[in-house]
């Protein structure tokens, strides 16, 4: 499980909620609706990050292998959101891949580096790539907290250098892992919470693929449109 550090508020997706919710109880029409109008007031509001539709592709493709009944209720609904533009975007949201990954203290600490160049930060003239790393600590616990490192001591001899312009308030991080169906289908499924082996109890030989970063970009998009 993961920590939450003040410096980066990480909590499970709307998506992974409703996963989680339709899996115990699947909502009726009457309460996915209201649910869908408390979800636009709170985009328009600014309260919670668009979601990607790249994001909800992945998954609902993953879903379409899923032997529960209440499968179809939750395509469905995700259809539903994906259609809605108050809620989905294709282009605000940018998906970031891990580069690479910088051992600090052995089974314990861990800097993470993605490379990623802000829409905002405009003509670059330092040396390496525009990005930002995030420090991945163990706790005694078996937790763990992320933190977006902003200390240029933090990047010396990594290629990748920082600017101001990122805030860790507008990313989300996920994982994606792989496995197979008794047919040998390759299943794609990414989140937060481990909703694959509730949903897709079948497939039992999944393999971490990558983590990613979902950057939210829509002030500065919207900004630049005026």
């Amino acid at each position: 499980s993961s920590g939450i550090n003040a410096e980066w508020p990480l909590r499970p997706g709307v998506v992974d909620l409703l996963l989680r919710v339709f899996y115990k109880n699947t909502p009726d029409k009457e309460e996915a609706m209201t649910f869908s109008t408390s979800l636009q007031n709170l985009c328009s509001n600014k309260r919670l990050q668009k979601i990607s539709g790249e994001y909800l592709d992945t998954i609902i493709a993953a879903l379409n292998y899923s032997n529960l009944a209440q499968s179809d209720d939750i395509i469905n609904m995700l259809n539903e959101i994906k259609s809605n533009d108050k809620l989905t975007t294709s282009h605000q949201n940018l998906i970031i891949k891990l580069d690479k990954y910088i051992i600090v203290t052995e089974d314990k600490e861990w800097k993470h580096l993605y490379t990623f160049k802000h829409p905002g930060t405009g003509t670059c003239t330092e040396t390496g790539k525009c990005g930002f790393i995030l420090r991945d600590t163990a706790m005694e616990d078996g937790n763990f907290t992320y933190e977006l490192c902003t200390n240029s001591e933090d990047y010396i001899d990594t290629g990748v250098h920082f600017h101001d312009i990122i805030s860790a308030h507008e990313m989300f991080w996920y994982a994606t892992m792989s496995g197979h169906t008794a047919a040998g289908n390759i299943v794609t499924v990414v989140g937060v919470w481990q909703w694959r082996e509730k949903w897709l109890p079948d497939i039992t030989d999944w393999e971490f693929v990558e983590k990613c970063i979902v950057y939210n970009v829509t002030d500065y998009m919207v900004t630049k449109r005026h």
